[in-house]
């Protein structure tokens, strides 16, 4: 039942993250295709343009196709061209897959989330699902806005955000299916590898077996599921090489620490040294891979260049803020987590205080890389959870104490031994279950389950849930603020949901469909001999601005359209515009150098006499006009 609750959840939950592509889906009129933007616009068409590639019949590879300079192939984008052909096999259009398969991954990643909670709390189901709840709803403190007539509460402002900020819970979730597909990449590479340094092998390794590196390390291999980490680490490299660092130093500061401490474990130096060394050789290689190709692709340089130019305010008051309530609970768990010292909570905080620690540092600067990079959902959300949970409880028992006159004299001292409680009063239960009362509490006290340890118990979770109320009076207004800011489109206008980018009109439609048909090479008219056999490039009126659209629609190079993956944007602005203009003095050679096939127009537009000589109309309808050199 605990199951089928949680599982409805995470599917309310991935609705939610996707609510504003089915309002607009809802309002989607007759004779307009809707194209589901669930992201910023321009990112969000470049990413349906390598699942076009996919439903085309790629696999990994995918063309940059909106710019017309040659670019090798990239592999980089593998996962969408993967979901696009994967989409294709069922029937889903480049829009549908990527809409299809978000939700599906939100509803996997919390599931993934619920796992890790389960995995921290196997036993105690309170705590299990507070854990789960946090993980999945904490987000920034908020303020009410002054009104005429006093505080507005139906509007907040969300404090401390900034610019890629993973604090705002549908930042988290996310509206890219890749990046939510990392982040359950990073939450299961720490939920197996923390079991594999303390899961006791079955195989046992004599000193003359330690002898052959080899033997050792392929026994500790088998045994241990280093090949699952490894395909885990991988994949979490490639796709995010600077969270697979932190993650390594934590992998690094976690093995450390249960060779030190956990001597009762029946586990070898050596299972240790093979699981650190499957995640750190593996996660450098990839990150190896990653940033390789970052280096050769001249649109990724472009990217990162403008990631820098970013202004984000990395500072702690920021970051407090951009925690939210959760804050209220961390101090109190603090003792408590490392007292427990499992692996897992040893690495998730581990995790979490050095993403923190190096987004606050000039670190980030001096590697020429944005500090939002060394923050995460994974160590953001888990390990101030965690904290935050551990906190909740403990704050929970002392509260109990305090309003009912139980906490004696020793424990007073010293702010309850600060907020570990290590000797607890013997009259009330020392454990924590659902259903009955743990036998230590009456063998004690010498009660009948049912009478007053039963009330205990009873006050113990009447405090659980006025803190837990209090949590969510102090985060439900941040949470409907994102929600309203995430589906209205004054809000929220980098979507551009309500324009003809996410409902295109028919004819818009129908003349991109015919231009797909057309040949992808250059025409003889524009080839010269630096550009035989090079793709067709189209070049589109300012007046009818549907360039982002062009690649996803006819799987052909747009001479304009991405801010960032365009290379030179503004030069090629410029030079479009004085085309259209006539202010162009040589467009045949405009045309020829830039390899560009097809003009797409406004039937409005006039192009100019020398423009006209050069071209040939072969397409016309109610919205567009189509030019071919």
């Amino acid at each position: 039942m605990e199951f089928v609750a949680v599982l409805a959840v995470a599917v309310g939950v991935a609705l939610l993250n996707s609510f504003h592509v089915i309002v607009q889906w809802l309002n989607n009129k007759p004779g307009e295709m809707f194209t589901g933007i669930a992201h910023s616009f321009a990112d969000y068409f470049l990413y349906t343009t390598h699942m076009a590639q996919g439903a085309a019949g790629r696999w990994v590879y995918a063309d940059q196709l909106f710019t017309n300079e040659t670019l090798a192939p990239t592999w980089y984008y593998w996962f969408n061209v993967t979901l696009g052909h994967l989409g294709s096999l069922v029937g889903l259009s480049p829009f549908a897959t990527y809409n299809v398969s978000l939700v599906f991954l939100v509803v996997v990643l919390c599931l993934v989330w619920y796992y890790l909670a389960k995995t921290l709390y196997p036993t105690n189901r309170f705590l299990r699902l507070t854990s789960w709840i946090m993980i999945l709803t904490t987000t920034s403190f908020f303020s009410p806005v002054p009104s005429g007539t006093g505080l507005d509460f139906l509007h907040v402002e969300l404090l401390g955000q900034f610019w890629f900020s993973p604090s705002p819970i549908f930042n988290r979730l996310g509206g890219v299916p890749y990046q939510v597909f990392q982040t359950i990449l990073f939450v299961l590479l720490a939920i197996v590898f923390s079991r594999s340094l303390t899961m006791e092998s079955t195989l046992r390794i004599t000193k003359h077996e330690l002898r052959s590196m080899g033997k050792a390390f392929f026994s500790s291999f088998i045994i241990h599921n280093s090949l699952f980490i490894i395909l885990l680490a991988f994949f979490a490299a490639i796709a995010n090489p600077v969270q697979m660092v932190l993650f390594v130093a934590a992998a690094t500061v976690t093995t450390a620490y249960v060779f030190t401490h956990h001597k009762n474990f029946n586990v070898s130096i050596h299972q240790h040294i093979v699981a650190l060394g499957a995640v750190a050789v593996t996660g450098a290689f990839g990150a190896w891979m990653a940033n390789q190709e970052f280096a050769r692709q001249p649109v990724f340089v472009a990217a990162r260049a403008w990631e820098l130019a970013q202004w984000v305010p990395n500072s702690l008051p920021i970051l407090l803020l951009s925690m939210g309530p959760i804050l209220f609970f961390v101090p109190f768990g603090i003792r408590k987590v490392f007292t427990k010292g499992d692996t897992l909570r040893i690495l998730l905080i581990s995790y979490g205080l050095i993403s923190f620690s190096l987004f606050l540092s000039g670190v980030p600067r001096l590697l020429q890389l944005s500090p939002v990079r060394f923050l995460h959902p994974v160590p953001y959300a888990a390990a101030l959870t965690l904290l935050a949970v551990e906190g909740f409880f403990q704050l929970s028992g002392m509260l109990k104490r305090v309003f009912r006159n139980e906490a004696p004299r020793a424990h007073a001292r010293g702010i309850f031994k600060f907020f570990g409680e290590r000797n607890p009063p013997k009259h009330y239960p020392t454990t924590l279950k659902l259903r009955g009362v743990s036998a230590r509490s009456h063998s004690s006290t010498g009660l009948h389950p049912w009478s007053s340890a039963k009330a205990d118990k009873i006050s113990l979770y009447t405090m659980h849930a006025l803190l837990l109320a209090l949590y969510l009076i102090f985060t439900v207004p941040a949470m409907y603020r994102q929600l309203m800011d995430r589906t209205t489109p004054a809000r929220n206008p980098q979507l551009l949901m309500d324009t003809v980018y996410n409902h295109v009109p028919a004819p818009i439609v129908e003349a991109l469909t015919w231009l797909k048909r057309q040949p992808q090479t250059v025409p003889p008219a524009a080839r010269s001999p630096a550009s035989r056999g090079e793709s067709v490039v189209v070049l589109v009126d300012p007046q009818i601005p549907i360039e982002v659209l062009v690649p996803v629609f006819t799987g052909k190079i747009s001479f304009t359209g991405h801010p960032i993956h365009t290379l030179y944007p503004d030069v090629k602005e410029t030079l479009r515009q004085q085309f259209f203009t006539g202010l162009m003095s040589s467009p045949q050679m405009f045309l020829s150098d830039h390899r560009i096939g097809y003009i797409i127009a406004a039937p409005t537009r006039v192009l100019p006499p020398l423009v006209l000589s050069l071209v040939t109309q072969v397409y016309k309808n109610t919205s567009v006009t189509i030019y071919k050199l």
